[in-house]
C-alpha cells in the first residue's frame, strides 16, 4: 500500500538545524544569483501598487528578489531563521547595514539598510516569533517563492496563519507550491509536496486563490533531492519519474484575504447570470458564434492519447454535451469512437452533417421534446440530440457514456444551474468513465461579464464535481488579442481539468 498524504504529513523532518547545515556546508542549490523571472513577469499585475508598498520575504535566504524590489521603489521585509545568509545578502551585494538585537528574542537580530536609497529590512529570527508590532507595520504585499513548500507539512496550517497575521485585511501576493508522487521520493524532507486539495483545504477559509501558471524548473533547483540515492530495487527508474513530476507539477498561486467581498460578488454573478435557449437561438440565427472554432480544439489533440484514448475499446462512446457543430466530433470519430452529442438549438445539429457533407437521418424522439440526428455513413459514428441537455438520460440513450468531453458546455450553462449540470453529467457516465472539460476564469470584482462564458474558477469546478469524480487539473492557459478583448477583462485563464468518475 503507497504512503498516505496523512502518513506524509506527520513523517516531515527538515528542521532548524538542517537548514544551518545547508547553508554551513553550501548545499543551497535552490538560490540563483539572479531575481526570480517570475517575479518580474507577474510583478506588475500582481504586487505593484499605485504607491510604494510594503513587500514581505518569507525565509528568504539571501535571494536576489529582495534587492529586485528594493530598487522597484518598495520597503522590503524579509524574516531568515540562519544568520550566515542574512550577513551574505548585504556582504555579496556591497550593501552598508547595520545589526541590532532583537530584545527578549535570545539570539535574534535584525538586519536594516537605506543604504543608495534601497530600504530592507531581513529579521535573523524564528518565522513564527515575528508579529506586525515587531515589524512596526502589516505588509502590503508577500513575494513567496519557496518558504511554504520548505516548511514541515504539519505546519502548513500554522504558516498560513501566521502570515496572514503579518499582512493587511487586502493584502495579496504570490505563492510557490511542489505537487510530486510521495510514493517516489526516497526520503520525507523539503520541497514538500502540498497537493492541490491540501492547498485548498488550509487556504479556502480565509483566501481566495488563483492558480497563475504552471512552468517547468531546471535540474539545478531539484538537485538537492538526491534521487541517486534511492532503493533501485524497490524504485528502479523512478528517479527519472519524480524529476519529471517535479519539473511539470510547479505551481504558482496568487492569494487575496478579500474573500468575502469575491463570496459577495459570486452571489451577486450567479442571480445576474442567465443564457437561456431562447438566447441560444439568437446566437446561432445571427451568427454571433465566436466559441465555434473552424478547427479541432488544440487542448482536445493535446490531451486526447494520455486522457481520453481508450487502448481496451477503440470504439467506446464518448459524449460532447453542448456540441454546436463542433468539428472535435469529426476527428473524435475518425478515431473509430461512437460520438454522441446534444444540442438545444435546432440549427447547428443539421449544419453540421450539412457543412461536413455527412449524409444523416433525422427522427422525433420518443417521450421527449426534440429529434435525434445520425449518420448514415458507416465509417463515422456520430449520434446528436437535438433537445435539452438535461432530458438527456441514460434510458433514453441505453447505455452510459466511457468518456465525455466537454469543451465548452460547463461554461455556457448559467451559473445558477452549475451544480444540476455536474449531477446529470455524473448520471450519463458509466462506473469509471473518464473526461476533460475546459473552464475559465477570471476576475469578477474587476467586472461582472454577463457570460457566457461563465466565471467557473478552480474552486467551484472542484466543490460542484467532487462528489461525482476525482478533478485534476492538467493546465492553464491565458489568453490574449480579441478573445480577452470581448470580454474587457484584463485577463481570463482557461483551466483544462481531467475527470475520473467514481466507479458506484
Amino acid at each position: 500500500m503507497g504512503l498516505t498524504y496523512e502518513d506524509y504529513i506527520v513523517l516531515g523532518n527538515t528542521n532548524a538545524e538542517d537548514w544551518a547545515n545547508y547553508w554551513a556546508e553550501g548545499d543551497t542549490t535552490w538560490v540563483s544569483d539572479k531575481c526570480n523571472p517570475y517575479l518580474i513577469k507577474y510583478y506588475q499585475s500582481y504586487l505593484a501598487c499605485d504607491q510604494p508598498s510594503t513587500i514581505f520575504v518569507p525565509l528568504c535566504g539571501k535571494t536576489q528578489d529582495m534587492l529586485w524590489l528594493a530598487r522597484n521603489g518598495n520597503r522590503v521585509i524579509g524574516v531568515e531563521m540562519v544568520p550566515q545568509p542574512c550577513i551574505d545578502f548585504f556582504n555579496e551585494n556591497n550593501i552598508e547595514y547595520h545589526v541590532e538585537k532583537l530584545q527578549g528574542m535570545g539570539n535574534s537580530k535584525v538586519y536594516r539598510s537605506q543604504a543608495d536609497g534601497l530600504d530592507i529590512t531581513i529579521y535573523n529570527c524564528n518565522f513564527y516569533e515575528l508579529t506586525a508590532e515587531l515589524l512596526g507595520c502589516q505588509c502590503d504585499r508577500f513575494w513567496d517563492r519557496a518558504a511554504f513548500f520548505a516548511i514541515n507539512p504539519d505546519q502548513h496550517p500554522k504558516y498560513i496563519k501566521q502570515l496572514m497575521s503579518l499582512l493587511t485585511p487586502d493584502a495579496q501576493g504570490i505563492l510557490f507550491t511542489v505537487e510530486y508522487d510521495i510514493d517516489q521520493r526516497p526520503d520525507v524532507s523539503s520541497p514538500f509536496c502540498i497537493p492541490e486539495s491540501r492547498l485548498s483545504e488550509i487556504l479556502s477559509p480565509i483566501a481566495s486563490v488563483k492558480f497563475l501558471e504552471l512552468i517547468s524548473m531546471p535540474r539545478s533547483w531539484y538537485g538537492h533531492l538526491d534521487l541517486n540515492s534511492m532503493d533501485e530495487d524497490r524504485f528502479g527508474d523512478s528517479g527519472r519519474v519524480i524529476t519529471n513530476i517535479i519539473q511539470s507539477l510547479k505551481y504558482r498561486w496568487m492569494m487575496s484575504q478579500n474573500r468575502q467581498l469575491q463570496e459577495l460578488y459570486y452571489e451577486d454573478y450567479m442571480q445576474k447570470g442567465r443564457c437561456r435557449h431562447q438566447d441560444w437561438s439568437q446566437r446561432w440565427q445571427n451568427k454571433i458564434i465566436g466559441w465555434h472554432l473552424s478547427q479541432v480544439n488544440p487542448y482536445l489533440n493535446e490531451n486526447y492519447q494520455v486522457y481520453l484514448k481508450n487502448n481496451d475499446n477503440p470504439h467506446s462512446s464518448i459524449f460532447v454535451p453542448l456540441c454546436g457543430k463542433s468539428l472535435d466530433m469529426i476527428w473524435l470519430a475518425q478515431k473509430g469512437h461512437q460520438v454522441v452529442g446534444v444540442e438545444v438549438v435546432e440549427q447547428p445539429c443539421h449544419d453540421f452533417f450539412k457543412e461536413n457533407e455527412i449524409t444523416y437521418k433525422v427522427q422525433d424522439l420518443q417521450g421527449v421534446e426534440g429529434k435525434i440526428l445520425t449518420s448514415q455513413d458507416p465509417k463515422i459514428n456520430i449520434t446528436i440530440y437535438n433537445c435539452d441537455y438535461f432530458a438527456l438520460t441514460s434510458s433514453l440513450l441505453g447505455f452510459r457514456f466511457d468518456s465525455v468531453w466537454d469543451r465548452a458546455a460547463f461554461v455556457a450553462i448559467s451559473p445558477d444551474l452549475h451544480s444540476n449540470y455536474a449531477k446529470h453529467l455524473a448520471s450519463l457516465m458509466a462506473p469509471s468513465g473518464r473526461g476533460l472539460l475546459i473552464a475559465v476564469d477570471y476576475d469578477i470584482n474587476e467586472h461582472i461579464h454577463p457570460g457566457p462564458p461563465f466565471y467557473t474558477p478552480d474552486t467551484l469546478v472542484h466543490s460542484i464535481f467532487s462528489p461525482f469524480t476525482s478533478v485534476q487539473r492538467l493546465s492553464s492557459f491565458l489568453l490574449t488579442g480579441k478573445r480577452v478583448e470581448h470580454f474587457k477583462l484584463s485577463y481570463v485563464y482557461e483551466n483544462i481539468y481531467y475527470f475520473k468518475f467514481n466507479e458506484g
